[in-house]
Parts: structure tokens; C-alpha cells; sequence
């Protein structure tokens, strides 16, 4: 919906040039001198002498480019005004920042735009792609770059491997980030300090003191001591440029990135290029003319008739010159009726709502706009023309570039949705909120009500944490819930209030409507109890207990309620929606992905995919050189690197195994041998999964490479894969056949060669185990390269399965029903009988953090005994929570840390009693309860709901134990992944 035509921008620069040069004389040129002879660069000036108008001083070049860049910041500002209207509040910083970018980047030659330095082409294309052009430097070029090998990837705990690669790649292509990488494996303090600082643009400005080392912390001594030999390097950010500064910030600490951005376009262009809802509906109206329409660009929620009644009302006294018509079938000719009309009648408003429900009709109103860009005169000039629209793809182009557009968004903030809630125009009026006539908790349960319809709105910018799906709750909901508020409150006069009933239809029937996910049911269930509970009528009852949040005044009257919002914190506190305080880092990273995601998307397509590479090497040899390296890594299939004739297959031995016990007279004997038969099928389910992913990924890479090379047709699939190497994202046609995943392609690589090595080694230890019981099975060829093949043997002889990587199965819901089903065959029972318990194991000395080892196969074997009953499984990490291995229950996650690994548990299945009673939760925060703990492939967590109404991204719920109340998890957001956020 943001489009713009050639004429708006010549009329606005002309607009603009007026303004400038309203009331200045310029120095004229004359034409009247030939321009003859040769021209030198001595005599060019004078080829065309200024002539000076009487009253007036000698031009000079000094008063030209300073009425230049007036002309020029008027043009900027006025665009920027315009533009800035129509741009939701996510794109405006993106269009300041581009807007700065762009003026940057032509300043090489032209120095006339003010203070602005030069914005190289290589750097803007290290901020672009930093994290791709990592991956494609290995270490032989980076060590031919720099004369030596970056050196090992130092022990920070906030420095990611992604992190290392981009700031080897600044050192070998920048001069200026030379000895980056030499800082931050030897000046710990330095880099502890830039991972503390708040304002990390400004704090980057001071240089660092790196002699003072008083204030260093015991652990960064204690490093600096072992290393002895090595000088500590001090990386001089102070000498950066300020568009450097942003490339570090964005590599180093990407949730700063979005007020870094900010403080760089206030520094070079003003503060007034982020200004933002400084003009008025009356302004809008006042500056264009009859025949250009005016569109409000519609977000979910939100609806601008009010403001246009309230604007006729104000201007002309009141809204009968205004004409509503709310656009859908049959709507068409009654619209067009009144436009007509309009034009014929004096000072006829007409506004046409919901332009993008009437498809249809679309072409027509395209033809109508057109017409009135013609009548000129003809047009009465209080005639006015309103749509409303959602951004949609049938709405005419031709429209879009002509009308002025106004972006209607909800307010955001408690504060603000709260402020807008109680006012003439919200939800709550002066008179629904005094009314004599209901019960005396009207007032304090009508706040109570819309604080919890504001919570549930913002609730969403956490992310997962959040909400597992973002859900748009509408004004409609808060109406609808005050009606059936105040006729339960009417009906219960004299008794007790009906809690019950009043949480049931708010949270189940009309706010619970719209909740797909049980888990959120759950959630908004429980914020609601908060808010619809006997507790919120008591004197000095606080919905928050940080600070800024006083109770609310008991019987208070209107203005004290205004006055009461008013005076809460600008900004919200987590603890308002019951998020730990550092969940702030998630709402930075989103602002983060998302305005490096509009930017990157908003650029030129050739010059996009067009990433500059070293060593004269052109795009083709690097996007080939990286499909041969994922051909080298990734076997043929999951059993075998390479097939033959000799390769033995899980399937084949398991129909050897098969006809052994059908041939064996023996029952006992095939009552062991096909013991653990459900697992067997899980696996052989697995690698026919993980076979078939292969499969697709090598056909594809091997038809990109022969069209590489030109010996076959670039197709339309494969011209993807070239994009997705470029860019380091998964090829659609590989997701479609993938486990679910969030990860860039460089790390799903080196996730999906895990998951091959893991369930090889389970089916080589599978085959030698059958081989042994079963003496027809000979000969084949074993595939594990790790250990030795006589090792392995022995080593696998005999044994079973310690623990299990759950986060490497393809399909981990079916892995934990045949561990039921195992269960329920050897004790007898109906396996709907049976649920699992579940145990985390205590860490000690002797135990392996498997979140420290990098393959991730080891601990399939190694360690202890396996238990008895039931599985072990390791690879989960907690969001929104930590674990405490000392008291051995859940914890506040600890600061600047994102996920905590959980060590491994055991999961025992158990037969459930039909007599069981459910233990209801206690308030009580030092008594040992347990939360059920949900766990999800992915941290995205939402996903397609299957038949049964669960999504497929979900696995299990996992009852955990924790000292303080299960509800403070669920506000917590509190959830078990597979795979964690990169």
C-alpha cells in the first residue's frame, strides 16, 4: 500500500522549492554571451557569468550551496512529512534510516549535504548480508587475508559461533575492525563493559580507558592471569565511523540494534526525521483539494469513523453532510450514487469503508477517482472523498498513488490503550462509566475489565512468550463483555457477585473464542482470575506491585480515572503481565529481525543477490562451491555413506529377524527377540524419513550444479536454491519435506548431520545386537566411520540405547507412544492406561552436560546404565525459566541469558489410577508443586492444528517442580524446546 506516483513527487518538489526560495532574489545567468572557443578547465567558470541584480551583492559559491541545502532539507522534510503519514509505525524508522543511507551514499563527490559522511558500498553490504558473506570465508582465505588464523573462538558466554564468524569476516575485509577479533579473545573487561552499556551508540563514542583496571571483576582478572604471554589489545571503537558503529552493534548486540538506528538518524539529519502523528485530521483536510481522495490505511482493530464524525462535527457544526457507506455485496451502485451526488450538492462529504471488501467494485471506483482529476473547477471544492481499506492487493494502484493515505493504528502501551479506552471516543464514555444505577463494584470491575483487555493486546509484543499464535482481540470483545458485566451485576443486586459466571463468558465464551491454543486458553484464563477475582474489591488491591502502579482509587469518578491512567509509566514494565524482566530482550530482537527483514527486502533484487566476492570469484563459482560442500557432508543415506551391493539394511535384517522367529518353535525366545519391536519400528520410521530428505536434497543440489555448469536448464525450482544459497535459508522444496525447523541453512546443515550420525549409530548398534542373537544374518557392510569398525563392534556389543537426543527425531510424539507401548506390553495393561512421570536427573561431576558436547551421538551410549523402565532424553532447553540443580525445581532465568539447557529426564511410564484426584495448586510459595510444562519443536511453538485440535509443533507437557505457584510459570510463558532460538 505504499506506492507513490512520479506527479505527487513532482508537485511536492515543487511545493518544496517554493517554500524555500519564497522571498529571495537569485543571481540570473546571461544567456546573451556566446559560448565559443575551446573549453579549458581555467576558463569554465566564466563561460556563463552571473549577472547581478541591482541591490543586490556578488554572488559566491559559499551563499549558493547554502541556499542549496536550504532547498534541499525543505525538499527531505516535506517528503518526509508526506511519506511518514502513510508508514506504520515499524516502517517509519526504516524509511528515516534508509533515507539517511541513501543520502549518505552519494556524498563522495558532493560534499554539499551538510555533515554526512561518505557511506561506502562494501560496508553497506557487510550490514546487508554480514552473516552470509561469514559463511562463504573459510578459514584458508581468511588466513591468506589477515597473514595468520583468527585464532580460536574465545570463551564468552554471549559470543555465538555466528557472532565469531562475522567479526573474522569485519577483520579481514575492513581496516578499520582490524584488530577487533585480537580484543575480544584478550580484553575481557573491554567487551564486558559493551555488553553492560545502555546507550551503546553514545557509549561508543567515549574511548575506552583501558587503564584503569581497578574496577575489573574477579573473573576477568583471574583470565587476564592465565594468559600470560599474550598483550591485551584495546579496540579503538571511539575511531569508528558512525555507520561502523551501527555494523557492530547489529554483530555484536543486535537487540540494541532498533535505538541505535534512532540515535544515528537524530545524529546525522535532526531528531525531526523521527518525529512521528504530528499532524491532524483538520491539517489533512486543509491542505489537499477536492479531487484527491484521502485513504486511511486500516490495522486490525481499528476504526477511524469516529474521528472523521467528530471532524465534520467540529468544522461544520455537525455530521449530516457526511455519507457512510460500509462497502461489501450489493454496496457498489449505492456508493457511486452518493459520489455523483456529492459533486452535484454544496460541501457533501462521502466515506467509503472497507474498500477491500468490495473487490468487484474496485475497478469502477478506480474509473470515478480518475474522473475527478478532470473536473478541475467544475468541482465543488468542500467535496471530499474518504476510503478505508486494509493493505490488500486488490485495491486500484492508481488510487494508491494519488490520495494522501493516513495509517490508522492503535495506540500502544497499557498507558495509551488505556487513555483511549476512557474517552469520548472509546469504549468507555463519562456516562457508561458513571452509572448510578448498577452495583456499587461497577466502577472498580469496569477497570478491572478493560486493564485485562489491555493486557491481553499488548501481551503479543513478547513474543512466544506471549501468546504461542498473535491473536486479535477487537473493541467489539471489550463491548460485548461490559453488556454481560453489567446485566450479571443487575441481576446479582443484594448477593454475592457470580464470579464463576462472569469469568466463564468473558474468558471462555467471547475472549476465549477467538483462542485456538490450549495453552493460551490456559494463559488468558489465568490473567483473567487475576483480574475477575473477590481480591480486586478490597481496599488498597494493586494489579501490579512494581512501582507506578497504586491501587486504584475506590469509587472514583471520572477524572480521578483519567487522572489515575495518566499517571502511569510510559513505558511498561514485564511485570505488569507477569514476564520476567528480561523478556525486554525478546521484544529487542523482534524490532531487530524485523527491521533488518523490511530492509534487506526493500532492496534492489540485482543488487541483492549480487554479493561482491573476493579473489575474482563470480557468485556462480561461490553458490557452487557451497552446494559441493553440502554434497560432501551429507551421506546418501542415513545407514550408509555410499550404497552397493554388499550394504546391509535395518529393513532387511529386521524381515531376517522376522522370519527367524516365525520359523523358531521357541514363543519365549520371540517374545525376546522382538522386545523392544515398537522402537524398531520408530527407527525404521526415522531413517525412511531422514532417506527421503536426503534424497531430495542431494537430487536438488546435484541438478543445480550440472545447470551451474550448463548442462542442463535452469528451472524455476532451482533458480530458488541458487537465491536460498545466496541468502542462507532453506529452499522451500527441502522444508517441505523437513523436520520443523527455524534455523538459517548453514546451521539446519550441521543439525540435519547430527541427526544422520545419531540414528546410524542406533541402527549399527541395532544390526550388530540381531547379528549376534540371529546366526543367519551375515556379511554386509557397516557404515559408522566412528569408531573403527572392530571398536564399534565391541564397544556396541550387547548394549542398548542409553539416553535419546528427542530433539533430533524427525517425529518425536511417535518415539514417546512406542516407549508407552513398549511399556504396556511388557506389564500387560492397556496402553491408554498408561502416562509418563517424569524425573530430571541430578547434575554431578561424574555426569556429562550434554549441551557442552558437540556430537551430540556420544551420549547415546555413553555414561551409566540405562534405566530399567522407561527412556532418558536429553536436548531440551527451558524458555522463560532456568533450572536449579541444587534444589532441583524451576528458577528466574538468569540475565543476558536467552535459554537454559535442562539436564536429562527420565520418562517412566506409569499406570494412572481412575481414582486419582487432582491436587489443586496452593498459593503458598514455599510448598513443592508442580507446573505442567509444555514442549514444542521449535520456539516459534505455533503451528497447523491437526484434526484432534493440537498444534503439530507441539510434543508433550512435562510436569516440572517448582517452589513458587504453577500460575506465576504461566505468566512466565514457561515452555520446553526442542530447538531454540539461534
Amino acid at each position: 500500500m505504499y506506492q507513490f506516483s512520479l506527479d505527487w513527487f513532482n508537485d511536492m518538489y515543487v511545493k518544496a522549492l517554493q517554500v524555500a526560495t519564497e522571498g529571495q532574489e537569485w543571481p540570473t545567468l546571461d544567456v546573451s554571451i556566446p559560448v565559443t572557443g575551446t573549453l579549458r578547465p581555467a576558463g569554465a567558470k566564466s563561460l556563463r557569468r552571473a549577472v547581478v541584480v541591482p541591490g543586490t551583492c556578488a554572488p559566491n559559491m559559499g551563499d549558493f550551496n547554502l541556499r542549496l541545502l536550504k532547498m534541499m532539507n525543505a525538499i527531505t522534510e516535506s517528503i518526509y512529512k508526506e511519506v511518514s503519514l502513510a508508514l506504520f509505525v515499524d516502517h517509519q524508522v526504516v524509511f528515516s534510516f534508509l533515507m539517511c543511507c541513501n543520502f549518505m551514499k552519494t556524498n563522495k563527490h558532493n560534499m554539499i549535504v551538510g555533515s554526512m559522511e561518505f557511506l561506502p558500498a562494501e560496508e553497506w553490504k557487510i550490514f546487508l548480508h554480514s552473516a552470509v558473506l561469514a559463511s562463504m570465508m573459510d578459514s584458508k582465505r581468511a588466513e591468506q587475508d589477515e597473514g595468520e588464523l583468527l585464532g580460536e573462538h574465545p570463551d564468552h558466554l554471549w559470543l555465538t559461533d555466528s557472532m565469531w564468524a562475522q567479526c573474522q569476516y569485519l577483520c579481514a575485509h575492513l581496516p578499520c575492525f582490524a584488530t577487533l577479533y585480537k580484543s575480544i579473545q584478550t580484553n575481557r573487561v573491554q567487551w564486558e563493559l559493551f555488553q553492560q552499556a545502555r546507550n551503546l551508540y553514545e557509549f561508543l563514542s567515549e574511548p575506552y580507558a583501558g587503564s584503569d583496571t581497578e574496577g575489573e571483576s574477579s573473573q576477568s582478572a583471574t583470565a587476564l592471569k592465565d594468559r600470560p604471554l599474550k598483550c591485551v589489545h584495546i579496540f579503538p571503537w571511539e575511531s569508528l565511523s558512525g555507520f561502523q558503529k551501527i555494523i557492530l552493534i547489529k554483530i555484536l548486540r543486535p537487540e540494541c540494534l532498533n535505538t541505535a538506528v534512532k540515535a544515528f538518524v537524530i545524529e546525522k539529519m535532526g531528531s525531526k526525521y523521527l518525529e512521528v502523528g504530528k499532524i491532524s485530521l483538520r491539517d489533512v483536510y486543509e491542505r489537499c483539494s477536492a479531487n484527491v481522495p484521502i485513504l486511511f490505511l486500516l490495522s486490525p482493530g481499528m476504526d477511524p469513523a469516529s474521528h472523521l464524525v467528530r471532524l465534520a462535527q467540529e468544522l461544520r457544526g455537525s455530521s449530516l453532510h457526511l455519507d457512510m457507506v460500509s462497502l461489501g455485496q450489493g454496496q457498489g451502485p449505492r456508493a457511486e450514487e452518493l459520489i455523483y451526488k456529492a459533486q452535484v450538492l454544496k460541501g457533501r462529504w462521502v466515506f467509503l469503508q472497507n474498500c477491500h471488501l468490495a473487490a468487484s467494485f474496485m475497478p469502477r471506483l478506480q474509473t470515478v477517482v480518475n474522473s475527478l482529476k478532470w473536473k478541475g473547477s467544475d468541482l465543488d471544492p468542500h467535496f471530499r472523498l474518504w476510503l478505508s481499506s486494509k493493505p490488500d492487493p486488490v485495491f486500484p494502484a492508481s488510487i494508491l498513488q494519488r490520495a494522501i493515505k493516513i495509517a490508522v493504528e492503535p495506540p500502544r502501551g497499557l498507558k495509551e490503550k488505556l487513555l483511549h479506552t476512557f474517552s469520548p471516543s472509546g469504549e468507555v464514555t463519562e456516562r457508561s462509566f458513571c452509572k448510578m444505577d448498577c452495583s456499587p463494584a461497577w466502577k472498580t470491575l469496569l477497570f478491572s475489565l478493560c486493564f485485562f483487555n489491555a493486557i491481553v493486546q499488548e501481551r503479543k509484543k513478547y513474543g512466544p512468550l506471549g501468546w504461542n499464535i498473535p491473536y486479535t482481540f477487537t473493541s467489539s470483545d471489550l463491548e460485548v463483555s461490559m453488556l454481560n458485566q453489567e446485566s450479571l451485576l443487575r441481576a446479582a443486586e443484594g448477593s454475592e457477585l457470580p464470579w464463576v459466571a462472569l469469568r466463564y463468558l468473558t474468558g471462555e465464551v467471547i475472549y476465549g473464542g477467538r483462542v485456538t491454543d490450549p495453552w493460551d486458553r490456559r494463559c488468558l484464563l489465568t490473567i483473567l482470575h487475576r483480574c475477575y477475582t473477590p481480591s480486586v474489591l478490597q481496599d488498597g488491591h494493586s494489579f501490579c506491585q512494581a512501582q507506578g502502579y497504586p491501587p486504584f482509587p475506590k469509587d472514583a469518578s471520572w477524572p480521578q480515572c483519567r487522572a489515575y491512567i495518566e499517571n502511569m509509566p510510559d513505558k511498561d514494565l514485564a511485570e505488569v503481565f507477569g514476564i520476567d524482566s528480561s523478556a525486554e530482550m525478546v521484544i529487542l530482537q523482534n524490532q531487530t529481525q524485523q527491521l533488518l527483514h523490511t530492509i534487506v527486502n526493500l532492496q534492489p533484487r540485482l543488487s541483492d543477490s549480487s554479493l561482491l566476492v573476493r579473489d575474482r570469484q563470480c557468485q556462480d563459482g561461490v553458490v557452487l562451491r557451497m552446494a559441493m560442500n553440502i554434497l560432501k557432508k551429507l551421506p546418501e543415506t542415513v545407514e550408509v555413506d555410499h550404497v552397493t551391493e554388499k550394504t546391509l539394511f535395518l529393513r532387511d535384517i529386521i524381515a531376517k529377524v522376522n522370519f527367524a522367529e516365525s520359523s523358531s518353535s521357541d514363543q519365549g525366545e520371540r517374545r525376546t527377540a522382538s522386545a523392544s519391536s515398537a522402537l524398531l519400528v520408530i527407527l525404521r520410521q526415522e531413517i525412511d524419513r531422514f532417506n527421503y530428505l536426503l534424497r531430495v536434497v542431494r537430487s536438488s543440489l546435484l541438478s543445480f550444479s550440472a545447470s551451474i555448469r550448463g548442462e542442463v536448464l535452469m528451472s524455476e525450482a532451482l533458480a530458488e536454491v541458487y537465491t536460498a544459497l545466496l541468502t542462507m535459508i532453506i529452499p522451500s522444496d527441502w522444508k517441505h519435506c523437513s523436520y520443523e525447523s527455524c534455523m538459517a541453512l548453514g546451521s539446519w546443515i550441521q543439525d540435519l548431520e547430527q541427526r544422520v550420525w545419531f540414528f546410524r549409530a542406533w541402527a549399527d548398534n541395532i544390526k550388530i545386537n540381531l547379528r549376534e542373537k540371529i546366526p543367519m544374518i551375515s556379511g554386509g557392510v557397516y557404515s559408522l566411520n566412528r569408531p573403527p569398525k572392530t571398536d564399534l563392534q565391541q564397544s556396541l556389543k550387547n548394549r542398548k540405547p542409553r539416553s535419546y537426543w528427542l530433539s533430533g527425531f524427525f517425529f518425536p510424539q511417535g518415539f514417546l507412544t512406542a516407549v508407552l507401548q513398549n511399556s504396556a506390553r511388557q506389564k500387560n495393561v492397556p496402553v491408554d492406561s498408561l502416562s509418563f512421570t517424569y524425573h530430571v536427573q541430578p547434575v554431578d561431576e561424574s555426569s556429562s552436560n550434554w549441551s557442552k558436547v558437540a556430537d551430540k551421538t556420544k551420549l547415546l551410549f555413553e555414561g551409566p546404565a540405562p534405566p530399567d523402565e522407561g527412556v532418558l532424553v536429553y536436548g531440551l532447553y527451558l524458555d522463560g525459566a532456568s533450572w536449579d540443580p541444587v534444589s532441583h525445581t524451576l528458577q528466574e532465568l538468569q540475565h543476558n541469558i536467552k535459554h537454559c539447557p535442562v539436564p536429562e529426564i527420565h520418562f517412566l511410564p506409569c499406570q494412572v489410577s481412575e481414582d486419582a484426584v487432582a491436587v489443586p495448586a496452593t498459593e503458598s510459595p514455599g510448598d513443592l508443586q508442580f507446573y505442567d510444562c509444555p514442549l514444542y519443536r521449535t520456539f516459534k511453538r505455533a503451528g497447523f492444528l491437526s484434526s484432534s485440535g493440537i498444534s503439530n509443533n507441539f510434543i508433550t507437557a512435562v510436569s516440572l517442580p517448582t517452589s513458587e505457584c504453577p500460575t506465576h510459570w504461566v505468566f512466565r510463558g514457561t515452555a520446553l524446546l526442542c530447538q531454540p532460538n539461534e
